[in-house]
């Protein structure tokens, strides 16, 4: 570690591990994504191994190291863990400590662009519904969609009024608005009743 290094964790270490920047590690990206770095006679090694075992000592067997950013190229020390793989489990597959806010659209939806199938945010005065859009014609309008909304172990379904549509209450959302179990509902849904 370089003096200034020092000086920044240091400086640092006193804030919670969120409220620190990433800081990208050099190297080619391994299988997993982990940046890798040659120490000479064929052998790579992880560059947030190397970083976390110059600071705290070798990493204890049994234990593995946690980026708790969920970025595979950090290597801030703030960022880095060891954990026991059951405490890895309950952090969940992307070790989401801290939800990832999914990024909003610019713009509202327009008719022309509210396609079936898409993941939807309803900003309507009573509050915010977000689902899945399907394609259902109606007598009195052949272009008719519905929004699916997950509720537990089923759905509230709204039919699309075109006067909010055009009021500006209609947004794309992120995929990551829905959990897989919401989406495995929706699609469920969607190929039994061939929408």
């Amino acid at each position: 570690m370089t003096t200034t290094d020092q000086q920044e964790s240091t400086s640092k270490s006193a804030l919670p591990w969120y409220l620190v920047t990433c800081r990208m590690g050099r190297g080619t990206p391994g299988s997993k994504g982990y940046p890798r770095v040659g120490l000479g006679g064929g052998r790579t090694v992880y560059v947030r191994k190397l970083v976390y075992e110059e600071a705290h000592g070798l990493i204890p067997e049994g234990l593995r190291l946690v980026n708790l950013c969920r970025n595979r190229s950090c290597v801030r020390l703030q960022h880095l863990a060891v954990m026991t793989p059951a405490e890895v489990l309950e952090l969940g597959p992307t070790y989401a400590l801290r939800p990832k806010p999914y990024p909003r659209a610019r713009r509202p939806l327009t008719r022309k662009k509210m396609q079936h199938q898409g993941v939807v945010e309803w900003r309507r005065p009573e509050g915010a519904l977000v689902g899945m859009l399907v394609y259902e014609p109606a007598a009195d309008d052949e272009h008719g969609k519905t929004l699916l909304v997950p509720v537990g172990d089923s759905f509230d379904r709204h039919r699309v009024d075109w006067a909010s549509v055009e009021r500006g209450e209609w947004w794309r959302a992120n995929r990551n608005a829905l959990t897989v179990n919401e989406y495995k509902l929706l699609f469920r849904y969607i190929r039994k009743h061939g929408l």
